[in-house]
C-alpha cells in the first residue's frame, strides 16, 4: 500500500517473528541477500509511488506493530543480526526511510529502547516515533482509512501469516485429556524474566493459571492451590500470551487445566522462554558496513521487520508482511 503522498507503506507484525525459528532456517549469508533484495525493492516501490501519486519521492513509511512483543524476542544473535541489517540501511540507503511508527510498544520494550537506539545515527532516530497505543494521529492523517488493515483500526481485511503466528518448531504440541491437567514448572532466580504463549486446536477453551512455590517447596505432586497465585486459574479461551518480569527465586508453575471437561480432551501447544534481566545485557559490538557500532544487546526484534520477496530463496519462518 502507498500513503497519500505516494510513500510505500509497510506494516510489521512482529508477534509473527519468531527468532530462534528464523535463524535455524536460514543462513546467514540468505539472509543479507534477502535484506538486499528487501532494500532494492523499497526504492524501485518508492520510484513507483511518486510517480503514479505526482509527488516528490520520498521514503519509505515502515509501522511497527508490538502487539504480542515478548520474551521469545529477547534472542541475542537475532537481536545482533537485526542490527547489522539495520546498519546496512542506515549507510548504504540512508534516504530510503521517511518514519518510522512503533506501535502498541509494551512496558518490557520501552525500557530497552533508551538503549538499543544507541546504535542508531541521529538523522535515523528523529525519524523515529513510538508509543504505547495501538495508532498515532500522524499516521493517520496520512494513510486512508480503506488501505489501513483492519488489526490497526482500518477497512483493509488482512489475515496473512495468521496460521503462522501460531504454530512453529519452537511449540510443545500435548495431549491434555478429559478430566486432567498439565503443568509446565519453571525454575527463575531473582530478577529473571520468562514468557509464555499457547493455544488449543480447533479453538476448544482451556482454564489457565500461574502459581509460585518458593525454593524447595514444589514437586509433581504439590497442589497449585498451595502456592501464591500469580494468575487466577479459570478459563482463558482458546489462546494466550504474555511476559512475567522481575521474578523471584523459586518456581513458577502453568496450569493447563481440562478437569471440567468430561468428555473432550484438548490438543494444545505452548512456548515458554527465559532470560534475565531484560534491561541489563553485554555490549554490542558488531563490524556493520557503516562502521563499527556500539551499544547494548536488548530486545529489539522490532528495529527490522520481516518482509516476503516473491523468490525461492525467501528466508523461511519469518512471519509475514501487510503491503
Amino acid at each position: 500500500g502507498y500513503t497519500i503522498l505516494g510513500q510505500p507503506l509497510e506494516i510489521w507484525r512482529i508477534n509473527q517473528l519468531r527468532p530462534a525459528d528464523f535463524l535455524n532456517s536460514n543462513s546467514r549469508e540468505d539472509i543479507f541477500r534477502w535484506w538486499h533484495f528487501h532494500l532494492e525493492s523499497g526504492l524501485q516501490a518508492a520510484l513507483d509511488g511518486a510517480a503514479h501519486y505526482k509527488q516528490q519521492l520520498r521514503g519509505t513509511v515502515l509501522v511497527f506493530d508490538l502487539q504480542g512483543f515478548g520474551a521469545r524476542h529477547l534472542h541475542s544473535s537475532c537481536i545482533r543480526l537485526l542490527v547489522s541489517l539495520f546498519g546496512i540501511g542506515q549507510s548504504k540507503y540512508p534516504e530510503s526511510l521517511s518514519r518510522l511508527y512503533i506501535l502498541n510498544a509494551p512496558t518490557l520494550f520501552s525500557g530497552l529502547w533508551n538503549a538499543v537506539k544507541t546504535v542508531l545515527n541521529e538523522r535515523t532516530r528523529k525519524k523515529i516515533i513510538m508509543t504505547n497505543k495501538p495508532m498515532h494521529d500522524d499516521l493517520l492523517q496520512l494513510v486512508e482509512r480503506s488501505v489501513m488493515p483492519q488489526f490497526l483500526g482500518g477497512s483493509s481485511p488482512c489475515v496473512i501469516g495468521e496460521r503462522i503466528s501460531s504454530s512453529g518448531a519452537s511449540f510443545t504440541a500435548i495431549k491434555v485429556k478429559a478430566r486432567s491437567e498439565h503443568r509446565v514448572p519453571i525454575q527463575t532466580n531473582m530478577g529473571m524474566f520468562f514468557g509464555y504463549e499457547f493455544f488449543t486446536d480447533g479453538g476448544n477453551d482451556i482454564k489457565f493459571g500461574i502459581f509460585f512455590f518458593p525454593p524447595g517447596k514444589y514437586t509433581d505432586g504439590t497442589a497449585v492451590e498451595s502456592g501464591e497465585e500469580i494468575l487466577k486459574l479459570e478459563k482463558a479461551g482458546s489462546s494466550g500470551q504474555d511476559t512475567l518480569t522481575d521474578c523471584k527465586d523459586g518456581t513458577y508453575v502453568l496450569v493447563f487445566d481440562n478437569k471440567y471437561s468430561m468428555m473432550t480432551g484438548k490438543d494444545l501447544r505452548y512456548s515458554v522462554e527465559t532470560g534475565g534481566d531484560p534491561t541489563v545485557s553485554p555490549a554490542l559490538s558488531l563490524d556493520s558496513p557503516s562502521g563499527r557500532f556500539g551499544g547494548r544487546a536488548v530486545g529489539e526484534s522490532v528495529v527490522t521487520g520481516i518482509a516476503t520477496p516473491p523468490t525461492p530463496s525467501t528466508p523461511a519462518g519469518s512471519g509475514s508482511k501487510w503491503k
